[in-house]
Order: C-alpha cells, then structure tokens, then sequence
C-alpha cells in the first residue's frame, strides 16, 4: 500500500531521478519476490 506522503515522493522522483525510480522499483520488485513480509507490493501505484 502506497501512502500519500510515499505517493508524493515518487511523483517528485519520477519528474526528477527517473533512472533511479525505475532501479528503486526493481529493488522493491526483487525484495517482494524474496521476501513477501517486507511489504513491498509489487505493481501496485507504480505504471
């Protein structure tokens, strides 16, 4: 679950890091498939 503040946080990297959104989302990609309890989910808010 993406909470506003996280939310906006992101907008603001997308507009400014985008190559370090995209690898940031890979990690929380790869950390979800390693292990679930960390709470990344993947794909949710992120197109």
């Amino acid at each position: 679950m993406v909470t506003p503040e996280r939310r906006r946080h992101l907008d603001t990297a997308v507009t400014r890091y985008p190559v370090e959104l995209v690898l940031v989302t890979r990690v929380s990609a790869f950390q979800c498939f390693l292990a679930p309890e960390t709470g990344f989910d993947r794909g949710r808010g992120v197109r």
